[in-house]
């Protein structure tokens, strides 16, 4: 069955582009970060250029019965090479055991997936690898991604490499960042690292120890191994302001490099407050000209407000030629992903 769409309210520019799962405490935090990223978009009644494509099932579902991605398929990361998309995607087993793969596509649409019997590489850096990040120097393939420890408490940010897309993929024996306890970004949640003038930048999500109130955060690295986080967030939900439409937290997207050189990234507030569950998630937009220093736009406010129940886990932004791609879950039965299509912001 679809899932319902409500009409969305238009607050800013028209041209500015589940359930949760119910399994342990790991997932229960990882849920309710995903939750916060930006995953209740309904640009299809933003504009009506905006649409599901195709409406009413996945892009890329999760994996057959008994396959090391059958429960769970989330968080996309899309690069392209020689004519080639990679996706990397993390991907969860009926048995619970979570390990990342890749599909490849012609036309990033379109996927095939690479490994279906195995995962491409299951790190054994931590107890739940999620929320890869690849990108490509020279040779080397390089990945980011987040780790759940034992203790269930903690996550760091590994390394690994490859000398292919494919693998093999080795991690680095030690995190390149562990998260500061006792601050507002205990846990660190994984959204994008890309390569500048000025060195590596990385695009995080910080929440307290608890896992909640997530604010928007950066790093920055001379050689993408030693890493400074930020002190403060760059963008911080509104704490002030107990019915502000991100009191209770606002994340980011990945990052959306743009033709004049800047950078830009979409928002979504939530306030569980004065909205109660499923309550509305309403989606903001910021850029910046350096990647440290970031302007929302809209006075701050958000340009889309809709009323639907909110996607739980990712949403990415692929732009293809004059067109943006935005990958979302599919929560109708295993979960998946599905895709909007739209022009360009």
């Amino acid at each position: 069955m679809s899932k319902r769409t409500a009409p969305s309210r238009v607050l800013g520019s028209s041209n500015t582009s589940t359930q949760h799962l119910n399994i342990t405490r790991f997932e229960h935090v990882l849920a309710a970060t995903f939750a916060l990223v930006l995953c209740a978009l309904t640009f299809a009644q933003l504009t009506s250029d905006f649409v599901y494509a195709p409406a009413d099932e996945a892009i890329f579902p999760a994996g057959d019965s008994g396959a090391w991605d059958a429960r769970y398929t989330y968080s996309p990361y899309i690069i392209q090479h020689d004519g080639t998309y990679y996706m990397y995607y993390g991907g969860i087993s009926q048995t619970n055991v979570w390990a990342f793969g890749l599909a490849t596509s012609s036309d990033g649409i379109n996927w095939q997936r690479r490994f279906v019997d195995a995962p491409m590489f299951t790190p054994n850096t931590g107890v739940k690898p999620t929320t890869p990040v690849v990108l490509l120097e020279a040779d080397t393939w390089i990945m980011y991604y987040v780790d759940w420890q034992p203790d269930g408490a903690s996550n760091l940010i590994y390394r690994a490499t490859a000398p292919a897309a494919a693998g093999p993929w080795t991690a680095d024996p030690e995190p390149v960042i562990t998260a500061p306890p006792d601050s507002w970004q205990s846990i660190i949640t994984l959204r994008d690292v890309i390569l500048t003038d000025n060195g590596y930048l990385m695009m995080y999500s910080g929440a307290n120890s608890s896992g909640t109130h997530y604010q928007i955060g950066v790093a920055t690295s001379n050689d993408g191994l030693t890493w400074t986080l930020s002190d403060d967030p760059v963008i911080a939900r509104n704490d002030a302001d107990d019915r502000a439409w991100d009191h209770s937290a606002i994340v980011p997207s990945n990052i959306l490099q743009q033709a004049d050189g800047s950078l830009a990234i979409f928002t979504m507030g939530t306030n569980t407050v004065f909205r109660n569950f499923p309550y509305s998630t309403p989606v903001g937009y910021a850029t910046s000209q350096d990647g440290l220093n970031w302007t929302p736009s809209n006075s701050g406010q958000p340009i889309i407000e809709t009323d639907d129940e909110p996607f739980w886990s990712f949403l990415y932004a692929l732009p293809l030629d004059d067109e943006v791609v935005l990958y979302l879950p599919w929560d109708a039965g295993a979960k998946g992903m599905r895709i909007m299509r739209g022009p360009r912001p």
